[in-house]
């Protein structure tokens, strides 16, 4: 099938609990509503599992593969050759790794869109390292077979570049100046999670959408979660996440503990649809008990309340409620879906504002991101 009109949500693939993805297409369906989409990710998971996940994704649709990550780490499975090598430095290499994805993708996956690969671009890739990749895409394209579905260009760019005008103004001339059917497949990542929610690094990002958007181009935000479902109201086509946080908000921050330090244990985070925020499971069943609260119908919810938490219904129920967040804010044209969202994050800060009371919350409770959102629509 061809890619269907926005905005769509697409679940983005992760290493971990691949299997449990179909289910949250049938629950959807089972609810007679469209079913997500689904992003294979060559960065995240190993070639094999690409080729099964593409043929194992029951009624997930659309159905794309892109990523921007290079690794030179030995597997046992190991990642696709274009991936698991050092990021392209010249022409000769950059089509190689174009070519090898495009043809992956053509021969293998059955995709509904080809996906462009790119490379993780800092700011030092100014402006050798976007015209590399640029030239790249126009040499591809200029050789693709009629028989191609819709082109995504994947861009990977740190946040530094969406904070300095400069920046963004040669990254979108460059970008609009490409074939008018590419659409861009954008990839934030952030250099801290805070930054996610900074105002002035937000802004940046909406200008970014916003000029494509109006270039008429697909814009799909990559690992964007909940920011990804917001930027709908700047005209975004689409967006990704996944099962795991990094999948919600693309952060090159490492943490690191002491050699013998034990990991922390996981945090019981549940998804609060009407505060558009992640809370701890306990933070949950003290808002289910508040005036006004909504409790979501999914089948995984089912589970939950009946069997306490656990991170597979968890994060099933997760991907089900950014499905259905974009089902309310897919109607009419974009100025409806502005307003659309808009609804959605002022409905998000009433139901806080009358919540925020209820004894025994936690800080982690609080969805401080809100002011910002509303600001950006």
């Amino acid at each position: 099938m061809a890619l269907p009109d926005g905005p769509v949500f697409l679940i983005h693939q992760t290493y971990q609990g691949r299997s449990d993805l179909p289910a949250v297409g049938k629950a959807r369906e089972d609810a007679e509503h469209d079913p997500p989409g689904l992003f294979l990710d060559f960065g995240a998971v190993h070639l094999r599992g690409i080729r099964e996940d593409a043929t194992n994704h029951g009624n997930l649709s659309p159905l794309v593969a892109g990523g921007a990550r290079h690794d030179t780490k030995k597997r046992t499975h190991p990642l696709a050759p274009w991936v698991q090598r050092n990021p392209p430095l010249n022409r000769s290499e950059w089509d190689q790794m174009v070519n090898k994805s495009l043809t992956e993708q053509r021969t293998k996956l059955s995709v509904d869109g080809l996906i462009v690969p790119g490379a993780d671009h800092s700011p030092a890739a100014f402006p050798n390292g976007i015209e590399l990749q640029i030239n790249a895409i126009r040499r591809a394209w200029s050789n693709r077979p009629d028989t191609d579905p819709e082109w995504l260009a994947h861009f990977s760019l740190h946040d530094d570049w969406l904070q300095d005008g400069r920046l963004i103004r040669f990254l979108l001339n460059l970008i609009t100046d490409l074939p008018d059917e590419i659409g861009i497949a954008l990839q934030p990542r952030f250099s801290r999670r805070d930054k996610g929610s900074d105002a002035a690094t937000l802004a940046g990002l909406r200008e970014i959408v916003r000029v494509l958007a109006n270039d008429d181009r697909k814009v799909l935000l990559v690992r964007t979660g909940g920011l990804g479902w917001l930027a709908i109201a700047w005209g975004a086509w689409g967006f990704t996440a996944g099962r795991t946080q990094g999948t919600w908000l693309d952060s090159r921050e490492e943490i690191r503990r002491r050699k013998g330090q034990p990991s922390p244990p996981r945090l019981e985070r549940y998804f609060e649809s009407q505060l558009l925020h992640h809370v701890l499971f306990p933070d949950h069943q003290i808002l289910a008990e508040q005036t006004g609260y909504e409790q979501c119908p999914c089948p995984f919810c089912t589970k939950l309340q009946t069997d306490g938490w656990a991170a597979r219904p968890a994060a099933q129920h997760d991907l089900y409620a950014l499905s259905d967040l974009t089902r309310l804010v897919s109607g009419g044209d974009r100025a409806a879906r502005r307003q659309a969202v808009r609804a959605q994050v002022e409905a998000a800060q009433n139901h806080w504002a009358q919540w925020s009371s209820a004894t025994g919350l936690s800080p982690r409770a609080t969805p401080a991101h809100l002011p910002t959102w509303r600001e950006l629509v």
